[in-house]
């Protein structure tokens, strides 16, 4: 339960890929965890195992694994074979287990487990469509987890709140209720201290201004930043090879580039011609680099480190750059039109900055990584037009 919301790199599709190419001739992968019932982390292991195994050509994964569990039920070793296993080698670890009185074979080439089960039901399918098959009906998300999705501690769905499954009645899906929780703690911040003063403004002032529009720019500010910033953590924390260096790197370049974009806004702001334009230039940067930077580079974790941190410092430049520029253009808008409602509105966008991390591993831990990156660009496009036009200033004679 502690690791659902920890990304881990260890047990992705990409990670049994690469350890695969390592075997030397026979050689054999090992993996050992603790195990539930109905089984769910070894489950998603095999399936994760079959799919590197295929990507490989074996045109029978079955015949490259073998399960073992300890007869407590809690505890499963899977082995894992470049090339198939022989008759020698399954008759010894055959012998093995049952000399140890502690372990049983869950499932192995050209054998039928003493009791049901799923591992041995899995392997049997030997057919892409059917595993699909199995692991989009079985109650708990045993996907295999990817280096866009690390979460491999995470089997529950949204559905497991509402279960109608008697297999999940006992499972408490940690995540998605802690998810809630947060979402309705920062609703109840949100209605004491966005919404009621705003109410109380609207009250005192004489004046009408478009409000809704506004709400929804300086919340889709606070959206769209951070839904950039935890993407880029989550993006950069394997090729840099640490999440804490992430966290240093990242947010450094971000922030600085911000600051100087903030700095600048009036000048960037004044070159694209309006904001808007400004928010099609985050949205192209955000799927050129997806598209053409990320691919070429985030496989090179072995490139130096320092060489490593500037590269991600050269991505992030021009984007914070660019998003530095929408507060401060925003908040001069406001100041010439209503200037009472500028700490509503430096509520609203923090608010929805609190926000948003909450929003953002939900959204990451149910489609993956590269979708709370793309799904900056829409933000960051209604935040671009919802800004209301500039108010006309009469001088003074």
């Amino acid at each position: 339960a502690a690791h659902v919301f920890t990304e881990n790199y260890l047990y992705t599709a990409e990670a049994f890929d690469l350890y695969l190419s390592r075997l030397t001739e026979g050689g054999v992968m090992n993996m050992m965890r603790p195990e539930y019932s109905p089984p769910r982390e070894m489950l998603k292991a095999l399936t994760t195992a079959v799919g590197a195994l295929r990507r490989r050509g074996a045109s029978r994964p079955a015949d490259h694994i073998v399960m073992v569990s300890a007869t407590s039920g809690n505890f499963v070793a899977m082995l894992v074979k470049g090339s198939p296993f022989t008759d020698p080698e399954l008759q010894r670890i055959r012998a093995w287990a049952k000399g140890s009185r502690r372990f049983g074979i869950a499932a192995a080439p050209r054998w039928e487990p003493d009791r049901p089960s799923l591992f041995q039901e899995f392997l049997a399918l030997n057919r892409p469509g059917e595993e699909a098959a199995f692991v989009s009906a079985y109650p708990f998300d045993i996907a295999p987890a990817t280096d866009d999705r690390p979460f491999f501690f995470r089997y529950s769905f949204w559905w497991h709140l509402f279960p109608s499954d008697p297999a999940i009645w006992a499972e408490v899906p940690l995540m998605e209720l802690g998810l809630c929780l947060l979402l309705a703690l920062i609703a109840l911040a949100a209605a004491l201290f966005v919404w009621a003063p705003l109410r109380h403004l609207a009250r005192i002032e004489g004046r009408r201004s478009p409000v809704s529009r506004y709400g929804v720019f300086f919340a889709g500010a606070g959206l769209g930043y951070m839904a950039v910033e935890i993407a880029a953590l989550q993006k950069f924390s394997l090729f840099l090879g640490h999440p804490n260096y992430a966290l240093s790197v990242v947010l450094a370049a971000l922030l600085f580039s911000s600051g100087i974009g903030s700095q600048y806004s009036a000048a960037i702001v004044g070159a694209a011609g309006h904001v808007r334009f400004v928010g099609y230039a985050v949205g192209a940067l955000i799927l050129a680099e997806y598209e053409l930077a990320l691919p070429g580079v985030l496989p090179h974790v072995d490139w130096p480190f320092p060489l490593r941190c500037a590269i991600v410092c050269l991505l992030l430049a021009p984007l914070g750059a660019l998003l530095g520029t929408f507060l401060p253009t925003g908040l001069e808008h406001l100041k010439g039109e209503q200037a009472a409602l500028v700490p509503w509105a430096w509520g609203v966008n923090g608010t929805f900055s609190v926000l948003a991390p909450v929003l953002a591993v939900a959204l990451s831990m149910t489609w993956g990584v590269s979708a709370l990156l793309l799904s900056a660009v829409p933000v960051y496009l209604v935040v671009g037009w919802s800004l209301p036009p500039e108010p006309t200033r009469i001088g003074s004679s």
